[in-house]
């Protein structure tokens, strides 16, 4: 950043305002008149006020098509979505912004980046290791599982990564890689194969798995290995035994039954061992069991809740023990005690009452050596010495108590959390304002920015929680906050807000120049919480953010997503949640409800989806063929009218069309299964109220209809060039940076 004589340049259209205080200047010759105050609160790097330009012109490196993009997070105003941006724009947006903090556009250009990585993996992944984005490391990371890609990668990643990076991707072996991908594919094989590994010819009993894969096995080793399969004196008659677990649990389940090294489980994830875990207690696979328990054992820290209710299920003390001490929070210790079985009632009690009288015992203390007047004791005590808390002290200390008791769930966190508080100073937040009674004059009292004793405005939340703001904050980042000209007479008036202090500890991060939350552990509830407040007090920097984390959620919240959409006009989040009701029934649900306003567009919507049908059903109706015996076989062009269905065929096909139209919700669900039918074609039963008289046609087989398959490819063609919602919505204007 260099500072010259300002040059003659020309100025941009946007940036241009008469009270700006501040001008840079891009590398290609572009004016940007700057106010620096929202610099200051949105950015780590820009010069704050104790910096005088002397009206002289900052030059920046980047071009004025950056910089446009970048102001643009520094103002109270809706945010740039970035979809339009080709890669090598993007890219050097992105590294812009970190290079100024601009923490407001960070996520912004995370989920950007994010939509390029299939092609451009190994770049983004480089970028997201140099900045530290382990959300988009993840997912460009998948993407470079080549043995020699990854091995050049862990070559070139710093000392902290390499450990990471060798056990999740460095190691993965091709036989991995094959269950992995056909994990991901899910269960849609309808084809019945022969494993590859347990085919022996001399095997005597066949085991069919849920999706379709057959395991020839001995059945001496299931007799010597298990007590729930058949011994020797039940005779199969060769027929083959289905089992309700897929291929993947088999598998491993049978690997314990033979004279081979067994498998470890360490590589599978909770719902692989889960899968496993319950065949073998099923089946009563005993060489299997303990393997079970020491990974389900490994992974309690992330999956305690469901790792101790098959402990529960199956009789797992030990397994019982470990899980209970990551579920320690009032919450799960609530939802547990409700689906205990009546024998373990009493034992659960008795622990929950052992913990609780540990946190009684520590409020008794808290409350015992408070004082009303004073400083506080600051050198440590023992447990039964009698000293003083100031008020403010006291409610800091019962809140911090109270978090521990509501919120953490695993003892070891707990643990490690008291150790460090009892060695270090700890920061509480947020400060619990007490109205009446002294502060203690030994007490630091300004440790945290939305409690700083510079701070201007007094925010109250729902339940009595004060947060202390800087204005200038504010003003930058909101329009519906009060503006710098109005001034309270005094620091101690407070402002009223309804939302809670869980909802504006959030909110209030956004207005300050530091990295900003993200949402991810949030729940749907919390973050529409945030995400009305949001919109009601128009804090710009974390829209876009809300909007991700509310697509995410779409997927089990359509309904409520999309009535923030509707209410607040946020067409993404809008697109991302009305996909999962195509339905009629779906639809007619939404159109009841919508607003007078929105109701035209979503008649134009509903239009041209009506479209799509209505049209293969006018071709479908065209290509009756005058000969009854006689389809075509060929998959055909979009709209060949050369294609003929008998009049049997034409009633089957139509039906498929109709239940795809009235019967699936989500749209992805529908392309999906259009397209795999358009590809493998599918047995689709002929309509039974055709007339009996009705000839058969020659290339079908009087049960199935062989033709839906070019109707498929039809309707896939029209599914792909379908618009969603916010096309047929009017454009949402942006303001221009006040």
């Amino acid at each position: 950043m260099n500072i010259v004589a300002t040059q003659a340049a020309s100025t941009h259209p946007k940036f241009n305002a008469n009270d700006s205080d501040l001008k840079v200047q891009s590398s290609d010759g572009v004016l940007f008149l700057i106010h620096r105050k929202n610099l200051e609160v949105n950015t780590g790097a820009f010069p704050g006020p104790e910096f005088e330009t002397n009206q002289e012109t900052v030059h920046l490196s980047e071009t004025a098509k950056i910089l446009e993009i970048l102001f643009q997070f520094v103002y109270p105003q809706k945010y740039p979505t970035l979809d339009d941006l080709d890669f090598e724009t993007l890219m050097a947006l992105s590294k812009t912004v970190e290079k100024y903090d601009v923490f407001s556009a960070m996520l912004t250009c995370q989920v950007g980046l994010s939509t390029f990585v299939p092609k451009l993996a190994e770049e983004i992944f480089w970028h997201a290791v140099q900045h530290d984005y382990a959300t988009l490391m993840d997912q460009a990371a998948f993407h470079l599982l080549s043995r020699t890609t990854s091995l050049d990668i862990w070559r070139k990643l710093p000392m902290s990564l390499k450990v990471p990076w060798s056990i999740r991707y460095s190691t993965i072996k091709v036989f991995q890689l094959y269950r992995y991908q056909t994990m991901v594919q899910g269960d849609t094989a309808t084809v019945k194969r022969t494993h590859e590994y347990f085919n022996a010819s001399d095997a005597d009993v066949k085991i069919l798995s849920s999706d379709g894969v057959l395991f020839h096995i001995h059945r001496k080793n299931l007799e010597t290995h298990t007590s729930a399969f058949p011994g020797p004196e039940f005779s199969t008659q060769n027929e083959v035994v289905p089992l309700s677990e897929p291929s993947q649990i088999l598998e491993m389940v049978f690997q314990f039954i033979y004279p081979i090294r067994h498998p470890t489980l360490q590589d599978e994830n909770i719902k692989i061992v889960l899968g496993v875990a319950e065949a073998v207690e099923k089946y009563e696979v005993f060489a299997a069991m303990r393997t079970c328990e020491v990974r389900l054992s490994e992974l309690v820290p992330k999956h305690a809740e469901v790792v101790f209710w098959h402990a529960v299920k199956h009789d797992y003390p030990a397994l019982m023990d470990k899980a209970a001490y990551h579920l320690m929070s009032r919450s799960s210790a609530l939802r547990i005690s409700k689906r205990l079985p009546p024998h373990l009632k009493i034992p659960w009690a008795e622990f929950r009452d052992g913990w609780q009288s540990i946190l009684d015992s520590v409020y008794q203390y808290i409350n015992r050596v408070s004082s009303s007047s004073g400083p506080c004791a600051v050198e440590p005590r023992q447990f039964g010495d009698i000293f003083h808390f100031c008020p403010r002290c006291r409610g800091n200390m019962t809140t911090w108590v109270a978090d521990i008791e509501n919120k953490s769930n695993s003892l070891e966190d707990i643990r490690v959390m008291v150790i460090h508080a009892s060695l270090e100073e700890v920061v509480l937040e947020p400060m619990v304002e007490v109205e009446d009674g002294p502060l203690c004059t030994t007490c630091d009292t300004d440790t945290c920015k939305v409690n700083a004793s510079d701070a201007d405005l007094k925010f109250q939340s729902s339940d009595e929680v004060l947060f202390y703001i800087h204005r200038k904050n504010l003003d930058a980042h909101s329009s519906a906050f009060p503006s710098a000209e109005f001034t309270p007479s005094s620091r101690e008036e407070t402002v009223h807000l309804a939302e809670p202090s869980d909802v504006l500890e959030i909110l209030f991060q956004f207005i300050y120049p530091n990295r900003h939350p993200i949402l991810h552990d949030k729940d749907v509830k919390a973050v529409l919480a945030v995400a009305e407040a949001v919109e009601k007090y128009q804090i710009f920097s974390a829209m876009r953010t809300c909007d991700v984390r509310l697509c995410e959620l779409a997927p089990k919240n359509a309904a409520e997503v999309f009535w923030h959409g509707v209410q607040f006009n946020r067409h993404v989040v809008m697109d991302a949640a009305v996909v999962h009701f195509m339905s009629e029934p779906g639809s007619r649900k939404v159109e009841a409800k919508l607003p007078p306003a929105m109701a035209k567009h979503w008649a134009e919507y509903r239009n041209a989806w009506q479209a799509i049908f209505s049209g293969v059903y006018d071709y479908i109706q065209t290509a009756l063929t005058e000969d009854p015996t006689n389809c075509t076989e060929e998959v055909i062009s979009e709209w060949d009218t050369e294609v003929h269905f008998c009049e049997r065929c034409r009633c089957s096909v139509t039906t498929w069309v109709v239940d795809i139209y009235r019967g699936i919700d989500r749209l992805s669900n529908i392309r999906d299964y259009v397209e795999r039918v358009s590809r493998e074609g599918i047995e689709w039963e002929l309509d039974p109220m055709e007339p009996p008289l009705s000839p058969l046609c020659g290339h079908c087989d009087g049960r199935f209809c062989k033709g839906i398959r070019d109707v498929a490819h039809v309707l896939g063609v029209r599914l792909g060039a379908f618009k969603l919602f916010s096309h047929f919505l009017p454009p949402d204007q942006e303001d221009n940076p006040k």
